[in-house]
Formats: structure tokens, C-alpha cells, sequence
């Protein structure tokens, strides 16, 4: 399972979704995207299968 979220900002102490969904399911894999984790643009141009592994 990869847990995916999406930013539109900068806010770094607004990341307590993800904490509480990865405590829930614990996810293989966590990706955050925008803010300040990996670039929109970036995320978008990559296979999916990339993220996936």
C-alpha cells in the first residue's frame, strides 16, 4: 500500500493526516507531493509505476 498526499503549500505542521493514516495502516510507502515533498510537475511526468515500488 502507498499512502499519497497532495499539498498546495509550504505548511509544515500540517502533516498530521498522514501521521495519523500511516499509524492506521501502516503504509509501505509514503509520498508527499507539493509543498515540501516532491514537485508537482515531477509527480505528474514519472510513470506510475515508479511510485508504486
Amino acid at each position: 500500500m502507498v499512502a499519497l498526499e497532495i499539498k498546495s503549500g509550504r505548511a509544515r505542521d500540517a502533516r498530521a493526516g498522514m501521521a495519523v493514516f500511516s499509524e492506521a495502516f501502516k503504509p509501505a510507502r509514503k509520498l508527499l507531493v507539493g509543498g515540501d515533498g516532491i514537485d508537482l510537475e515531477t509527480f505528474l511526468l514519472a510513470p506510475a509505476a515508479e511510485w508504486l515500488q
